[in-house]
């Protein structure tokens, strides 16, 4: 009483046909399906990397392009897989979504400056995959030379004075105060310094034929920038051949009054006189 009868004899193991314990098996498969189930659950959420290499900043001119090629680099996606963009950037700014090539030409307003620029590189899948890549564009400011108005050929009587004022405006902005300089010109002929106002009185006598005027036109910065202006003033020879006659008496030294009336006459069928004296 109270003794267990135990019985020695083996108890007997399940086995698979193959010769494998089926418990061993089941636990292989459970494994297996485990890890397959895993992999694809990091495949599926591992994002796509993409990123953009460092851009330089650049200094450039007023009105002159910069180009830069952005450059990126994707594990897990194709290049036909992303699109280039700007974050942010100035007014005019552009970029190729697909080749990445950005530009832009700063205008005359918008130097001297610093521009900050951010672009990106995002993937077009639904998953928000993308690079960025900032750098700063300074523009620098470049003199313009000031805009000048051309002048028309003039036409003039001995005698008589010539004014005409020279209409030039500064390019740059904020526009700067301009200066005139006669450089070539008849004797007594000159230019207001202030306001561009060319003035000539023609003598009566000794200049006739085409009198080449050249003007300079400056601006206040110290590089200089200048425009030149020519025009030519044409001086007609006396209208009559009795102003003729006097004005070529003056040529040779005689002093040349008229008589009759004011101004030297032409022909009228009366008689006028003229008197001469000799200068010493």
């Amino acid at each position: 009483m109270g003794e267990f009868d135990f019985d020695d004899r083996p108890v007997p193991v399940l086995k698979h046909k193959s010769g494998m314990n089926p418990l061993v098996l089941i636990g292989g498969v459970i494994g297996i399906a485990v890890l397959a189930v895993g992999g694809l659950w990091l495949m599926s959420g591992k994002p796509a990397k993409l990123t953009l290499d460092d851009i330089d900043s650049p200094t450039v001119n007023e009105n002159e392009t910069f180009t830069v090629n952005l450059k990126s680099h994707a594990e897990g996606l194709a290049p036909a897989d992303w699109s280039y963009g700007i974050v942010a950037g100035p007014p005019g700014a552009r970029i190729d979504s697909t080749s990445g090539v950005f530009t832009w030409k700063p205008n005359e307003e918008q130097g001297p400056g610093e521009y900050p620029v951010t672009v990106a590189v995002q993937g077009k899948s639904s998953k928000s995959v993308h690079g960025k890549a900032a750098f700063t564009i300074s523009v620098a400011e470049v003199n313009q030379p000031p805009i000048v108005t051309p002048i028309d050929e003039q036409s003039i009587v001995p005698g008589n004075e010539v004014r005409i004022v020279i209409k030039a405006k500064d390019a740059d902005k904020p526009a700067q105060t301009l200066s005139y300089r006669l450089k070539l010109g008849p004797k007594d002929a000159k230019v207001d310094a202030t306001s561009g106002q060319f003035s000539w009185q023609v003598p009566e006598y000794g200049v006739t034929g085409p009198q080449v005027i050249d003007i300079v036109v400056s601006d206040a910065k110290s590089d200089g920038a200048e425009t030149p202006v020519r025009f030519t003033i044409i001086v007609q020879p006396p209208a009559t051949p009795l102003l003729r006659l006097a004005a070529l008496l003056r040529a040779d030294g005689l002093t040349v009054e008229n008589t009759v009336g004011e101004g030297l006459p032409g022909f009228t069928g009366k008689a006028s006189y003229l008197q001469s004296a000799t200068r010493y």
